[in-house]
């Protein structure tokens, strides 16, 4: 397991470094964009408690933090519009996640078994958040404009209130594994409904 990526210089190692298509900043990878950067890697092995994303960072790429066990605390960017698939999948250290404005994708399991406590929800302007993103987090009070996918808040086990605009696909278990919740308001469903067990 390592714990950052560096280049050499004249013999020396640097951990901060530019070119056409990489960056390296605070141990951490990311390439070069059209629009800015994409994380690609933060290391498992670093032991870091908080990261900052680089400025000027749009998406974080599959798997780009998965297994950090250090991180407590990731502050990203005002440029910050994507998260992808997996990015802080087993995160179990993890418990707050700063947004600084608006962003419009989060991919599937990408916050699955991370320990969140709470998400600023208000600065997800997507039309649905994906399966199984905040699924066994710890999460108290959910509240957002969107729908969200089949498994996507599942197993939390201090979820106690979840209020979202719409559903947009669910099945029998999209609300199973959260034994304290106990407010559930949906203003529209889509299709899929095959019964709301299991709350």
């Amino acid at each position: 397991m390592f714990k950052a990526f560096y280049a050499m210089d004249n013999g020396n190692k640097v951990y901060d470094f530019a070119s056409d298509s990489v960056m390296l900043k605070d141990g951490a990878l990311y390439t070069v964009v059209k629009n800015g950067y994409v994380l690609v890697s933060y290391p498992a092995g670093k032991t870091n408690t908080e990261f900052t994303i680089a400025d000027g960072t749009v998406r974080i790429d599959y798997a780009a933090v998965m297994g950090n066990e250090f991180l407590k605390k990731v502050v990203m960017p005002e440029s910050m519009r994507s998260i992808g698939n997996f990015a802080f999948y087993g995160c179990k250290n993890l418990t707050s996640i700063t947004l600084k404005n608006n962003i419009s994708d989060i991919k599937p399991y990408a916050f699955y078994g991370a320990k969140i406590t709470s998400f600023d929800f208000s600065k997800f302007t997507g039309e649905q958040l994906e399966e199984a993103a905040f699924s066994k987090t710890k999460l108290v009070n959910v509240e957002c404009n969107c729908g969200f996918r089949n498994y996507t808040f599942q197993s939390n086990s201090d979820l106690e209130s979840l209020k979202v605009r719409k559903v947009t696909s669910y099945s029998t278990d999209t609300f199973s594994g959260n034994p304290l919740l106990t407010t559930l308001e949906v203003g529209s469903v889509g299709s899929g409904y095959s019964g709301m067990k299991y709350i």
